[in-house]
């Protein structure tokens, strides 16, 4: 090969070489990984997220079990005592208790037929106290119809603030009370001045002379007599839940590996110092 067919070959190479255009900036960035996004743009997203919260509250409701109709019911009944009897609809029952009621016939059935409450029509309830009073007035007036007296514990289903009445028509001794022979509640009696019976002064004194023993004394002559001692309620209260506690101590251990209830694994061990079998 000659020199001039050389050269000739090389400035070809030098033309074709100079041809080839540099990669671009918008080239580079076109052959940089780009990592791939599920679901496309931005409505994509937005439909996930809807989509997760719908999942997370399908959840939170599978995780709500629904209560029973008597739990229901009886949550309903101590709200509508609250409104000391004022009716209410099922909204603001539902707004309050948080039970759902308005797509449950069988528990609008069950409040209409409770003797707890008045069915004022169009789904309107309130609750039905057993003496209809609201003041101290209202109490004093009840009273003398109930000669056996009135039990505090059903009094105070008729308004709030019952028992602080009470409490104050004891202070001022506007009525006397005891306590239930079978709970530690109040039983109320009017302080009547017609009821009471005048006597004597003779009869007075008499009373007055009289000294009481004291109570080991007392409970050896009642044993003689043979009269036995009442025990007061809170003691008998007391008694019990001491006699609960112990019963909850005592704990049975049930053998049921009945063919090893005498092996001793240490039987066939020999002790130290013995000579070996």
């Amino acid at each position: 090969m000659n020199i001039a067919g050389f050269k000739e070959n090389q400035m070809k190479a030098i033309e074709t070489l100079s041809s080839i255009k540099k990669p671009t900036s918008s080239t580079n960035s076109a052959l940089k990984y780009i990592p791939k996004i599920s679901g496309g743009g931005g409505s994509s997203s937005s439909a996930n997220r809807q989509s997760s919260i719908y999942t997370a509250n399908t959840l939170r409701d599978k995780q709500v079990k629904e209560k029973p109709s008597n739990r229901i019911v009886y949550d309903i009944v101590n709200y509508l005592k609250t409104l000391e009897g004022i009716p209410a609809d099922t909204k603001e029952i539902m707004h309050s208790t948080n039970h759902m009621i308005d797509d449950k016939p069988e528990i609008l059935e069950l409040l209409r037929n409770n003797e707890k409450i008045i069915d004022h029509g169009n789904d309107r309830f309130s609750f039905k106290p057993k003496y209809n009073v609201r003041t101290q007035r209202d109490i004093l007036d009840l009273l003398p119809n109930y000669p056996g007296g009135i039990l505090v514990s059903e009094l105070a289903e008729s308004y709030n603030n019952a028992e602080s009445d009470v409490k104050k028509l004891k202070e001022t001794k506007q009525i006397f009370a005891i306590k239930a022979a079978e709970s530690a509640c109040d039983i109320i009696f009017p302080n009547d001045e017609r009821l009471r019976v005048p006597l004597s002064q003779e009869l007075v004194d008499m009373w007055k002379s009289i000294k009481l023993p004291n109570e080991a004394d007392l409970e050896r002559e009642m044993k003689d007599a043979g009269l036995s001692v009442v025990e007061s309620v809170e003691s008998a209260r007391q008694t019990k839940s001491t006699k609960l506690k112990k019963e909850r101590k005592k704990r049975i251990t049930k053998v049921t590996n009945t063919h090893i209830e005498n092996f001793n694994p240490n039987d066939d061990v020999p002790q130290l110092g013995s000579k070996p079998i």
